[in-house]
């Protein structure tokens, strides 16, 4: 089915409805790796991941996310500009997005946050990222 489905130009998402997507973007390897593990004993998620802003965008409009989970020190990527582009679509403009980004000492972040809808602090836990993206699945804001 998934041949004829790519041979005809037909989007493989539509195998997937009902289950949820997860598109995370993030240029440290450290850090993807981390969030793949701690996805992989979830098997009713579907995880796209992207290192670039051009990965990004081509999984942004392939995949329509439920979630988008960003790094806020991204080189290439801002959430500003990520919710802009994500809000631009109809697909996308009510999918929520979960920043990562290191505290400083006072507790202060990137000003970059605002344009996030939660916020989890570097480093975390498995377990920790799994609450927050059940939360943020569930609109429970």
């Amino acid at each position: 089915l998934c041949t004829f489905m790519i041979a005809q130009g037909i989007p493989l998402e539509r195998l997937s409805d009902g289950i949820p997507r997860i598109l995370v973007i993030d240029d440290d390897t450290y850090y993807l790796d981390i969030i793949q593990d701690a996805f992989s004993a979830e098997k009713d998620i579907l995880l796209y991941t992207a290192s670039t802003a051009f990965e990004a965008g081509a999984l942004l409009i392939e995949h329509n996310p439920h979630l988008i989970i960003l790094d806020l020190k991204h080189s290439e990527l801002s959430a500003s500009l990520l919710k802009e582009r994500a809000k631009a679509r109809t697909e996308t403009s009510d999918t929520p997005i979960l920043g990562l980004a290191v505290l400083t000492e006072e507790g202060q972040t990137s000003p970059q946050a605002q344009y996030c809808d939660h916020l989890l602090a570097k480093p975390f836990t498995a377990s920790e990222l799994l609450i927050q993206v059940n939360r943020l699945l569930h609109h429970e804001h």
